[in-house]
C-alpha cells in the first residue's frame, strides 16, 4: 500500500475542514474492481502467484464495494443536507464475492485464495 497516498488524503481533508469549505467525504474502504482481483497487492492487477503481503496481522475487517454503488450513494448525498460536512460510510449487508465474506479480514481472504 502507498501510505504516502493516505497521508496526503488526510492532509487535504484537514485543509478543507480548516478552510471551512462545505464537503461530504465518502468512505467506502476498498473498491472491488480495483483491489479485489490482486488481493490488495499494490501494483498488481491479478492475484500474486506465490506470496501475499499482509499489512499488520491481517485481522482487520475490510469491506469491498462496487464502484457503481459508491457512485449511486454519492449522487444521493449531493442533495441530502444530513451529509453536509460529514463522512458518509458505505457498508454492505451481504456479500456477492465468495472469496471475501461481507466484512472479512485479509487473512481469511488469503486462506480462501490458497484453497482455490
Amino acid at each position: 500500500m502507498d501510505y504516502d497516498f493516505y497521508k496526503k488524503k488526510a492532509e487535504i481533508r484537514r485543509r478543507i475542514e480548516k478552510e471551512g469549505i462545505p464537503h461530504t467525504y465518502i468512505s467506502c474502504n476498498f473498491l472491488m474492481r480495483y483491489l479485489l482481483p490482486s488481493l490488495v497487492q499494490s501494483g498488481l492487477q491479478t492475484p500474486p502467484r506465490d506470496k501475499v503481503k499482509i499489512f499488520g496481522d491481517g485481522n482487520v475487517k475490510v469491506v469491498f464495494v462496487k464502484d457503481c454503488d459508491v457512485a449511486g450513494y454519492t449522487i444521493c448525498a449531493i442533495d441530502d443536507t444530513r451529509t453536509l460536512n460529514k463522512v458518509l460510510y458505505l457498508r454492505v449487508k451481504t456479500s456477492r464475492q465468495c472469496l471475501f465474506p461481507e466484512s472479512a479480514d485479509r487473512n481469511l481472504g488469503v486462506e480462501n485464495w490458497k484453497e482455490a
